[in-house]
């Protein structure tokens, strides 16, 4: 869903009930309030198209996936949901959600945008080393026991649903289909899996999705990677584990990205972003600028009240953990000696937060109390970059 628009995969094709407008809608069209203009089309389905656009406000490339008049209604929840699980979820090996909005009566989602050739798009080159692919995919199995963790499936694990981003290696996309455990599949159920050549068996049956469900998926995908190649004796006993066709006897998320890792290239260990425990965030001293977990830098040298407001969230982490920062006081750190309404104070207080977490903060920047903190849950570093 958030592929380069380079991919093959990503031809917009037509659709029955899609109408002319939904799916190709006229060029420079702004959507929510004016913040975000639509470029083009770079993907359609049978319940929603997903368009390339920019932030006017952050300026940046986004994906806005919108659903077809004829689905809003009926599917609006499970796309709230979808961007709920993406924020929550926060893994630099899943793609990221921004935001939830309506236009016009139709539901729409802001989600990262992934410049880069999709799974399927790789295998298709006779010169793809196949041995390095396979190995990325432990991190779409890291990233898998992060969304089993929360109490999801993704249910669509597939070769054009993984992008092969330059820095961050393998994301997992498309959680159109994301959904709780849940006994009963139905024809409903399985509408949003893009393709049913990779679900579990349990999934076409009464039985319904679980967790081990992404694991039959991604088993097929780490198979179907390693064709032709000499897969060690250890990954492919295990991967036949993942196809059983008992739920419980295929082994976890974490289980398969470990032997994924070791075996492909013996010797490497987890990055930090895999393991167990937390990553760190880092911040300069100044709040110039601020590392992700992922290890991509955010740049806000030309945003003083941002960096302002930074710097003392990461001083106060340090000062005094778990406890959070009045509004007032983030008011007079990010707008010194400013004579601002208290209205007008209090909604430029609340468009930076929401400004910081869209660029990558997301849910560490939380509202603890009447305030806000940077997370507990993740170590936080202040050094020079």
């Amino acid at each position: 869903m958030y592929r380069s628009s380079q991919s093959p995969v990503f031809v917009p094709q037509p659709e029955k009930g899609a109408t002319a407008e939904e799916q190709d809608p006229p060029r420079g069209l702004h959507l929510g309030q004016g913040r975000y203009r639509i470029d083009r089309a770079i993907g359609s389905g049978s319940t929603s198209t997903v368009f390339l656009g920019w932030d006017c406000l952050l300026e940046m490339p986004v994906a806005i996936k919108r659903l077809h008049q004829r689905h809003a209604a009926r599917l609006r929840n499970h796309l709230v949901r979808e961007v709920r699980v993406l924020r929550e979820a926060a893994h630099p090996s899943l793609v990221r959600g921004y935001e939830y909005f309506e236009e016009g009566g139709l539901p729409c989602a802001v989600m990262e945008y992934l410049a880069g050739p999709t799974l399927g798009v790789a295998l298709s080159e006779s010169s793809c080393d196949r041995i390095v692919l396979a190995h990325k995919l432990a991190q779409v199995a890291w990233a898998l026991g992060a969304l089993h963790d929360l109490g999801f499936v993704h249910q669509d694990v597939q070769p054009t649903n993984v992008i092969l981003h330059e820095t961050r290696g393998a994301v997992l996309a498309d959680f159109g289909s994301v959904t709780k455990p849940r006994r009963g599949s139905t024809k409903a159920a399985l509408e949003l899996v893009e393709s049913t050549r990779y679900v579990a068996p349990e999934q076409l049956d009464r039985r319904g999705a679980v967790p081990s469900s992404d694991i039959y998926s991604l088993g097929l995908v780490v198979l179907e990677t390693l064709a032709d190649t000499q897969v060690p004796d250890k990954l492919r006993s295990l991967l036949l584990e993942c196809l059983e066709t008992s739920p419980s006897a295929r082994p976890s998320a974490r289980r398969l990205a470990q032997v994924l890792q070791d075996e492909l290239e013996p010797g490497v260990e987890a990055k930090p972003t895999d393991a167990f425990g937390p990553p760190t965030l880092l911040i300069t001293p100044d709040g110039s600028s601020f590392c992700l977990p992922h290890g991509e830098w955010v740049c806000l040298e030309r945003r003083k009240p941002l960096q302002r407001l930074l710097r003392a969230l990461a001083r106060h982490r340090c000062d005094r953990p778990g406890s959070a920062i009045s509004p007032s006081h983030l008011i007079e750190v990010g707008w010194p000696g400013e004579l601002l309404l208290p209205k007008a104070a209090v909604n430029r207080m609340y468009v930076a937060i929401s400004t910081l977490r869209s660029l990558g903060l997301g849910d560490l920047l939380e509202r603890h109390g009447s305030g806000y903190r940077l997370s507990p849950r993740i170590p936080v570093r202040v050094e020079p970059r």
